[in-house]
């Protein structure tokens, strides 16, 4: 299992844990992306979380969404995004990635706390 493999079980777990709290459910768990892409996402009535890998570009995202009816295209608001180099083994890149995503998960249960 990869860095960026273990990053995204725990994150994902994480939010699997915490977003039931708030009345979302899992909708979307796509792990078998091009690159090695995946991502989950979450939704309570017209709100939704999503949680992506992208493995062409290198980068981790945390979206919120206020409302999935919005036509022709909904607004997601970035809480998290971060590029990161796979190449790169540096332990700090991947440690900062991880601190910085649980606080944007914590950012997010307040903001979920609000609704």
């Amino acid at each position: 299992m990869t860095r960026v493999d273990r990053i995204y079980a725990e994150i994902r777990s994480n939010l699997l844990g915490t977003l039931p709290n708030f009345g979302f459910a899992l909708q979307v768990d796509e792990t078998s992306g091009p690159f090695g892409s995946r991502y989950v996402e979450f939704h309570c009535e017209e709100r939704a979380v999503r949680f992506l890998w992208d493995g062409r570009e290198g980068w981790f995202l945390l979206g919120y969404c206020i409302d999935l009816s919005v036509e022709p295209s909904p607004k997601w608001e970035d809480l998290y995004f971060k590029k990161v180099d796979i190449r790169h083994s540096d332990n700090e890149i991947y440690e900062d990635v991880e601190r910085s995503l649980a606080i944007a998960i914590e950012d997010l249960k307040e903001k979920l706390e609000g609704v």
